[in-house]
This record gives C-alpha cells, sequence and structure tokens, in this order.
C-alpha cells in the first residue's frame, strides 16, 4: 500500500519436453523430463529484467502389481511472493518417491516420501526446508476411478528455528483423464506444533482437466490450501490458498 509503482512488463516462456509412456493414468510405466524458460523484461525498471528456469524429470516403472516412481524438480524463481511481497531470487527443490502395490482386482496401497527445499538469494530471509512421508489404503471404484484414505507425517526446519512437527489425516480421489474429465483431490486436516502452540488446520488441493479433442486441447483449473514457512519471520507460517 505505500511507495507503489507501475510499468509494462513483457513476458516470453519457452518450454521443451520428452515423455513416453502412460503419462495419462500412470499406472504403468512412464518417463518425462520437462524444461520451461521464462524471460521477464520490465520497461522501465530494468534492473528488475530476469530469466528464471524450471526443470522436471522423473518416471515410474511398474512390475506386475509393483509400481514405483521417482521424480524430481529444480526452479530458479524472480517473481513475488505473497509472504515477502515483493520480488526475490531463489532457488527451489523438491524430490519425491512413491510406490503402489496392487493387492487383488480392486485394492491397493500406497506409500511415499518427499523433500522440498527454498534458498532464497538475499542473506535476510530464511531458508527453510521440509520433509513427509504418508501412506494409503484404497478401493478402485471404476477402471479409471480411485478412492483411498491414509495419513502423513513431517518435518519443517527453517533456518535458525526449530523444528516444526506436522501429521494429516487424509482422503484422496483420482480420476484418469482418457478423453474426458480428469480429477485429483486430497482433503483433509493438518495438526502442526510448532514453540508458539499446537494449530489444527484444514488442507486440501484439488486438479481437474478436460480434454474436448483428444490429443489436442486441454482445459485445466486447481485450488489448494496449505502451510507455506514464512521467509520474512522465522519460525513463523502462513496459509496459501
Amino acid at each position: 500500500s505505500r511507495g507503489q509503482q507501475a510499468d509494462f512488463v513483457f513476458m516470453l516462456r519457452a518450454s521443451v519436453a520428452w515423455q513416453r509412456g502412460d503419462l495419462k493414468r500412470k499406472r504403468g510405466s512412464w518417463a518425462r523430463v520437462f524444461y520451461e524458460a521464462t524471460g521477464t523484461v520490465f520497461a522501465e525498471a530494468d534492473h528488475e529484467n530476469s530469466l528464471d528456469h524450471d526443470f522436471q524429470a522423473g518416471g515410474q516403472r511398474r512390475w506386475g502389481r509393483l509400481a514405483a516412481a521417482l521424480e524430481g524438480r529444480y526452479r530458479f524463481l524472480s517473481g513475488a511472493t505473497p509472504d515477502l511481497g515483493d520480488r526475490v531470487e531463489r532457488q527451489e527443490y523438491g524430490t519425491r518417491l512413491g510406490a503402489s502395490y496392487d493387492l487383488s482386482g480392486r485394492t491397493f496401497l500406497e506409500a511415499g516420501a518427499r523433500w522440498t527445499g527454498v534458498d532464497y538469494q538475499d542473506k535476510f530471509y530464511a531458508d527453510y526446508d521440509e520433509w513427509a512421508a504418508e501412506g494409503f489404503a484404497g478401493y478402485e471404484l471404476s477402471g479409471r476411478t480411485r478412492i483411498a484414505a491414509g495419513a502423513a507425517v513431517g518435518q519443517l526446519k527453517v533456518e535458525g528455528t526449530a523444528p516444526q512437527d506436522f501429521q494429516q489425516a487424509l482422503v484422496k480421489v483420482t480420476r484418469a483423464s482418457t478423453g474426458a474429465l480428469g480429477l485429483t483431490g486430497r482433503a483433509g486436516a493438518e495438526f502442526r506444533q510448532m514453540e508458539r502452540g499446537d494449530e489444527v488446520t484444514p488442507v486440501f488441493a484439488v486438479a481437474a482437466d478436460w480434454e474436448p479433442i483428444a490429443d489436442g486441447t486441454r482445459v485445466s483449473a486447481e485450488g489448494f490450501r496449505e502451510t507455506v514457512a514464512s521467509g520474512a519471520l522465522g519460525g513463523e507460517t502462513y496459509l496459501r490458498t
């Protein structure tokens, strides 16, 4: 609300990808490598010009009833964040390991672990990393729709502060997008232990996509509510919706 400035901003984005296998249903084996570069140019504040990078790679291998997947992502970003309210350069890392096992024609088990980290280029902001592990038991309603219930545990570590432990009780639904409406969603409650006390927060993440023309046109939308570490206030978190 103070010191506002106006400018024209031009953005140019280019991407390249290689992929193969069952990327729509993700039930079988698949592999994917993706890179995207985004150039941002300011008409007046040229000192804010930037070039961002987004690199992703991952794959899954299936052996009969068992499937294992590994995915990683690296991003160099320079845009504003809800927490800091200003453009700031940062590096974001992430990796995820997952496995699923079909107990029968309808029931299945899933387990996974993930790690994310943020490294700010400005020394005045607090870097952080977070890990979590989760497990689910589910039932296949049809060849395209699955529902599962499970739980997750994890820890958030912000530089210079005490760790925050958290647990989540979750339900998730997956509907494969094979030529029609696809949906992936999870919702539940998060229980977080912090220095100032315990907190209970509803969390969710929903993503939907629709293909009116198979392999030609896709319309997608997503919504979420999550707890994120603050880079400006060490040891604090905020809700991003």
